[in-house]
């Protein structure tokens, strides 16, 4: 009689762990990655100085962080250009890159009518420069 109980009590706690583990993996939706383009800011004019206070204010860690300047042409692709207000003005990405996983941590945008020479310079030909 012993041996009964303990065999029903084994097929009723087997027969409600297959109910739970079937309610809770048939009902889950698969999500398809949703990407959400960056609609850049717009700026009169960008100095160096509102760079270096962008990076300041994100408090990056020495050695872990890499913030990094960009040609918008660099990040078109994560970028929402279609309105013709971008027409004419350039754009320059600021950001932050986590250097443990290669992940980008802070992402800004900028269209400009105006870039700053200093920040010309530091860009020169490349499309993307990671300052130190």
């Amino acid at each position: 009689m012993n041996s009964r109980i303990w065999i029903i009590l084994g097929v009723g706690i087997g027969s409600y762990a297959a109910y739970r583990f079937y309610k809770n993996n048939s009902r889950k939706e698969v999500k398809e990655p949703t990407e959400s383009k960056i609609k850049p800011e717009i700026a009169d004019y960008l100095c160096m100085q509102d760079v270096i206070g962008y990076f300041k204010g994100l408090k990056l860690k020495k050695g872990e962080d890499k913030p990094f300047i960009a040609q918008g042409e660099e990040m078109k692709k994560g970028l929402d250009l279609a309105d013709k207000k971008y027409d004419g003005l350039e754009i320059i990405c600021l950001g932050r890159l986590n250097g443990k996983s290669d992940e980008i941590m802070n992402f800004q945008a900028l269209a400009c009518k105006e870039v700053g020479k200093d920040i010309k310079e530091i860009l020169g030909s490349d499309k993307l420069v990671v300052l130190n």
